[in-house]
């Protein structure tokens, strides 16, 4: 696919033709070089972070083309600049999928910045800076070798613009990421995956309280694509940071509110609908999803402040399993305090 692409004339795709200079093939002969993408939905040049550029490709492995787009040879760039040819061999290649179990970003010094929260940042940034206004951020970015725009880029999945806390957050341009130190200097982030245990999203039915309170998972689904839509909103409470032991699918964790009603934040399809419900009427549960709008589980209040994991309906059991850990949420207002 990258050979096709680096045949084509795509908008944008010359940027990356680059020429090859170097000691691996003979001076004149005028072959270029093209990056190879790794992610299996964007073989394009660059990943696009919802910014005015496009991103080189994280990786470091290049096509190298003759004048007539013949495919020469794949190299490795080293960390000097320098390239090594790849290997030709007849096995045949692991399937992309088998890196589902890896998470790809950025490591800036202990905080680890994965790919879609960094697609996210830069998509709320993109929507930012059209209505920027008086707004501090995006701010322009120039260096000898790129411009473009900064944004603060939070950890554990939360976004900038949501209370107070600008000096811990990592400032952000897309090429590459990188962090503001105290002083004021920045630095290049490095290139980084993560392992994870990759489990689905909630499938069953949650059941909550003495008296078997059920929400089904239809419902719980919609809650969650409501809920995916306004991550990172300034204007709203929810959704808020879930504080407390994890769930079977991978953190960080926001919750949302399950609201008594006919729309789509309210309870329909639940056994729980009387119409004589007003829409906005106290609630006790929430929905726990992670930071890619993934089902985690269900919560409902145990105290003024504090909450329990909800059971699934089919075998009773608790994602995550049980836990002493106390359960909490911080909401935006919380965190404007």
């Amino acid at each position: 696919m990258s050979v096709d692409l680096a045949r084509s004339n795509k908008i944008g795709n010359k940027l990356f033709h680059i020429p090859y200079r170097g000691p691996l093939y003979w001076p004149g002969i005028n072959f270029s070089i093209y990056p190879i993408s790794r992610d299996e939905n964007q073989h394009h040049a660059g990943k696009n972070w919802g910014l005015t550029v496009n991103l080189v490709p994280e990786n470091t492995y290049f096509i190298v083309m003759s004048p007539t787009g013949e495919m020469i040879d794949v190299v490795a760039e080293l960390m000097g600049g320098d390239f090594i040819k790849c290997a030709k061999t007849t096995k045949i290649p692991p399937d992309i999928n088998s890196d589902k179990d890896l998470r790809f970003g950025y490591l800036c010094g202990l905080e680890f910045f994965d790919s879609y929260h960094i697609s996210r940042t830069a998509k709320l940034a993109k929507a930012r800076r059209s209505h920027q206004g008086r707004l501090v951020y995006p701010q322009k970015y120039v260096d000898d070798s790129f411009q473009g725009f900064m944004y603060p880029l939070f950890p554990n999945g939360r976004f900038y613009g949501l209370g107070s806390g600008l000096q811990y957050a990592y400032s952000i341009h897309p090429l590459p990421l990188t962090v503001r130190t105290k002083k004021g200097i920045i630095t290049p982030c490095e290139a980084s995956t993560r392992g994870i245990e990759f489990t689905a999203p909630e499938t069953d039915n949650f059941i909550c309280g003495l008296n078997n309170e059920e929400f089904k998972n239809e419902l719980l689904l919609e809650l969650v694509k409501a809920a995916c839509k306004v991550l990172g909103s300034v204007n709203r409470s929810y959704p808020a940071i879930y504080n407390g032991p994890e769930f079977d699918v991978h953190g960080p964790y926001v919750t949302w509110p399950i609201r008594y009603g006919d729309s789509i934040t309210g309870r329909k399809n639940s056994v729980l609908t009387p119409s004589f419900y007003p829409y906005k009427a106290p609630t006790k549960f929430r929905v726990v999803m992670n930071n890619e709008c993934m089902l985690a589980g269900v919560i409902a209040h145990l105290g003024k402040k504090t909450f329990y994991k909800c059971r699934r309906s089919k075998d009773y059991s608790i994602p995550g399993e049980e836990s002493d850990m106390p359960i909490t949420e911080t909401t935006n207002k919380d965190r404007r305090k």
